[in-house]
């Protein structure tokens, strides 16, 4: 064997409650699932040694029976045609392999020839096409080592990388030296949903990223790995697009618009059911401009799979004077109270409360300035 051509996928996270995607939810879990599909069928469009799942390919240890047959109907597919695609799954953080847990269910039941699974605590390989190529690696296990007997190392890892002084994405945490001490031909990273190369002493070492989007803040769309090695040491790869949702952020200076009804409208000039929306209210709104960010939410929510608004605004407080408030008015006398607990909580450094009293006081002038204008 010359050539060996793999495709790298993980965080997949099948199954998940999809709690930041709300009344989507349930068309979240299924966007998942086409996207698994995906995946498979790019293993299939193309010869394809094998396919890598860098952990997480579940949720949660204990998935629903529906999903489980889901998988192994889709795994399935790659024994069937030609030589095939063998699979090798790494258990990850969501789906660790535990008692009870779908894995111990899957090595008592026995799995086709073609599905392995990386149990080995110690990163013990699974040998492929006659012990040519070598898959190491096994839960939290973060000390690989490939084994000159073999042509084709390949490594996987589930784990978030520590860069610098700085531990992205939480534990446990592997070291640009650790990569470089595998000396492996590839190596498959998984825990990060983004992709990332972070190939170090001569391996190449990628997080593919969840081949669809599983959080609202994530920004790329959603991608698998297509990864060819050679002999020669020589390693090509490519990203494969397969996800469906796109994620966009968009900033609204509220100083740009009479009112909520105005930003709305022109919010849903964007609207497209495969997007994934971030707005950042920013700016100086007019003591006038009544609006809150989660009916915001609610009101674009139709026109985009999901909507996140974040409010940064400012009221523009230069213009609450005492000329435009007098004090013998109750306006006035509520703006007073409110500035008061607005300086208050911001000589505290509370800017949480800041924010609370100031849209506080932005409803309050808002109902009053209508009661007394009746």
């Amino acid at each position: 064997m010359d050539r060996f051509t793999l495709i790298h996928t993980g965080d997949v996270h099948l199954g998940m409650s999809g709690e930041a995607f709300g009344a989507r939810a349930a068309e979240h879990r299924q966007l998942l699932r086409e996207a698994f599909t995906r995946v498979v069928d790019q293993c299939l469009a193309q010869p394809t040694n094998l396919l890598v799942i860098a952990g997480d390919l579940f949720d949660g240890a204990q998935p629903s029976r529906k999903t489980v047959e889901f998988v192994r109907a889709q795994l399935g597919r790659l024994g069937q045609a030609g030589p095939g695609t063998e699979v090798v799954i790494l258990p990850g953080t969501h789906d660790p392999l535990t008692r009870g847990s779908v894995y111990e269910e899957w090595l008592r039941q026995g799995l086709p020839e073609h599905i392995h699974l990386l149990t080995d605590p110690k990163g013990r390989p699974v040998a492929l096409a006659g012990r040519e190529v070598l898959v190491h690696g096994g839960p939290g296990c973060l000390h690989l080592a490939a084994e000159d007997s073999a042509p084709f190392n390949i490594g996987v890892i589930h784990a978030s990388l520590q860069l610098g002084n700085l531990l992205g994405g939480g534990e446990p945490a592997l070291t640009p030296r650790n990569v470089a001490d595998t000396r492996m031909n590839y190596l498959a990273l998984g825990h990060w949903h983004r992709f990332g190369d972070y190939s170090t002493g001569g391996v190449t070492a990628l997080y593919s990223g969840s081949p669809e989007i599983t959080a609202i803040d994530q920004a790329e769309r959603g991608q698998a790995v297509r990864v060819e090695l050679s002999r020669g040491g020589l390693t090509r790869h490519e990203r494969l697009p397969v996800g469906q949702l796109r994620r966009e952020e968009t900033e609204a200076n509220l100083a740009d618009y009479d009112n909520a009804h105005q930003l709305v409208e022109a919010l849903r000039r964007q609207g497209d059911q495969d997007l994934v929306l971030e707005v950042v209210l920013t700016g100086l709104a007019d003591p006038s401009f009544h609006y809150d960010a989660a009916e915001l939410e609610e009101a674009l929510g139709p026109d985009f799979f999901r909507v996140r608004v974040r409010d940064k605004a400012l009221l523009a407080q230069e213009e609450i004077t005492e000329s435009r408030y007098p004090p013998e008015l109750i306006v006035g006398r509520f703006v007073r109270l409110m500035r008061g607990r607005i300086e208050t909580a911001r000589e505290a450094g509370d800017e949480k409360q800041v924010r609370t009293e100031t849209q506080a006081l932005q409803w309050g002038l808002a109902l009053l300035e209508r009661k007394e204008s009746a």
